[in-house]
């Protein structure tokens, strides 16, 4: 059977991949149809009004950012204006207004992600003090088959508090990795975009590199803030910009991937090498090390 008629949609306000999917109001997880995938791209004169509009997503604050994060990073891809000479100074605004507004999604992420993990933490550490504290037996103090049945359910308990525990902790972890990723390909799109410098200006661009010096794709993770001296963890976790210098020179880059590497050796046991595998491979000292290692 086939059935016709006309089906009105909104148009997409950001730019990316678009598809247009059929389904019932009371069953939307059952496809009926879908057309197909749509790439919307904007034109240079859209660069404005499609910021402004994930800079209105992020103030509203009815999600938690992860939406605008990704079309934010989308925009920056996509950007390649047709003409050069062309005007981006609202569009740079509203650019660098949708930035500040991703650190502040990401601050806040991650200090949610250091009250949660210190909070299930004292709960492991509760569970260990209890199970360390000496049973009625030990004491040669028996309190009969009741006594047998309760020690028994307490065990039970316990170890259904162990999972509990377990699961907040995978469930907090993964939520702070994705924040994290997140937030890298805004920053990953901005530093491989040649024509980002038409849009923001050279002090923001020079911030945004030394953060992504501290990004790491094979961890999942930032690397801690080099440049903030504290020892509150949550400071030195992405989002928090403030200690960055400016201008940006050789030394700083270098802490900034000092600090990476440190990550990188305490979280995979190695330092991943950064050299082309096409450049060792054609030989040279560095080359035959290599191959010798």
């Amino acid at each position: 059977d086939t059935v016709f008629g006309t089906v009105p949609f909104y148009a997409p306000r950001t730019p990316g991949n678009v598809v247009f999917r059929l389904y019932f109001e009371d069953e939307p997880h059952v496809t009926l149809a879908c057309g197909p995938c749509i790439e919307v791209v904007p034109n240079d004169s859209d660069y404005d009004s499609v910021l402004r509009f994930i800079l209105s997503n992020f103030k509203s604050k009815k999600t938690n950012g992860m939406s605008s994060l990704s079309a934010l990073a989308t925009v920056f891809e996509m950007f390649k204006p047709r003409r050069t000479n062309a005007n981006f100074n609202d569009a740079g605004r509203m650019a660098w207004g949708c930035v500040c507004e991703a650190r502040k999604v990401v601050e806040q992420a991650a200090q949610k992600f250091v009250n949660q993990k210190e909070e299930i933490e004292e709960r492991l550490e509760a569970i260990k003090i209890k199970e360390e504290l000496p049973d009625l037996k030990s004491l040669n103090v028996s309190g009969g088959d009741n006594e047998t049945k309760k020690e028994e359910d307490e065990n039970d308990d316990t170890d259904a508090k162990n999972d509990a525990i377990m699961k907040d902790k995978f469930t907090n972890e993964r939520k702070w990795r994705e924040m994290q990723h997140a937030y890298s390909s805004i920053l990953q799109a901005v530093v491989s975009n040649k024509y980002i410098h038409l849009l923001m200006k050279r002090d923001l661009l020079s911030t945004m590199r030394l953060e992504y010096e501290l990004w790491c794709p094979l961890c999942d993770a930032f690397a801690p803030n080099p440049f903030v001296k504290t020892k509150f963890e949550a400071s030195k976790m992405p989002g928090n910009v403030s200690a960055f210098p400016y201008p940006a020179g050789k030394d700083h880059y270098q802490m900034c991937r000092s600090s990476k590497e440190e990550m990188q050796q305490t979280m995979l046991g190695f330092v991943p090498q950064v050299d082309n595998v096409g450049e060792i491979a054609r030989g040279g000292k560095k080359g035959r090390d290599f191959f010798l290692d």
